[in-house]
């Protein structure tokens, strides 16, 4: 019983300076050239470079482009898609808060199909808070043109239109948009004029 009780506590030791060693040195990543960082977020916002609305916003293989933005406290009935008229009523933001109307392009540069969804283009405000496109709002937006899921061939460009609910007194308001990866870091970043 005594050999296995030191050999436990062997063990243990061993485990225990293994991990430390691998908690060793570690340093911050630098940022990558692409926007983003290389594995730390913490700073990611600042890092990346910011483009202005109807400019062109490259990440990788993806061109990221806000044609147009408004604010609005309502999204109005008007609005509504003509299939959805039966059911068509205002959709006022909740308290606080205030809708953002964004038409964009994407553009797949890339030479395989990606993925536009609700984690590629993301609204941040100045404090960093990520508010994602609404999901609420399918009476409003063509199917085919809502963020939430659409599929980009190589060279495609889609146009896409979404809401986001955001509070009404955020400023900074930016556009986040990905490179498509789903494990990549990389973004590029619109600023809103909000």
């Amino acid at each position: 019983m005594r050999k296995l009780t030191a050999f436990s506590g062997l063990a243990l030791s061993l485990l225990v300076l293994a991990g430390a060693g691998c908690l060793g040195n570690s340093t911050p990543r630098p940022t990558d050239p692409n926007g983003g960082t290389n594995g730390s977020n913490e700073n990611a916002v600042t890092a990346a470079k910011t483009y202005a609305v109807g400019e062109e916003a490259t990440v990788g293989d993806i061109v990221h482009q806000v044609v147009s933005v408004e604010t609005m406290d309502t999204i109005p009935s008007s609005a509504t898609l003509p299939e959805w008229d039966l059911i068509a009523e205002d959709l006022p933001a909740a308290d606080g808060f205030t809708w953002v109307h964004i038409d964009g392009e994407t553009t797949n540069n890339s030479k395989e199909s990606q993925s536009l969804d609700s984690t590629s283009v993301v609204v941040l405000d100045a404090d960093k808070n990520e508010f994602s496109v609404s999901t609420d709002t399918t009476i409003y937006v063509d199917g085919d043109k809502s963020p939430v899921y659409i599929t980009l061939q190589p060279t495609q460009t889609v146009e896409w239109e979404g809401y986001f609910q955001v509070p009404a007194a955020a400023e900074g308001l930016v556009l986040k948009g990905t490179d498509l990866d789903f494990f990549s870091e990389k973004f590029v970043l619109i600023d809103l004029g909000l």
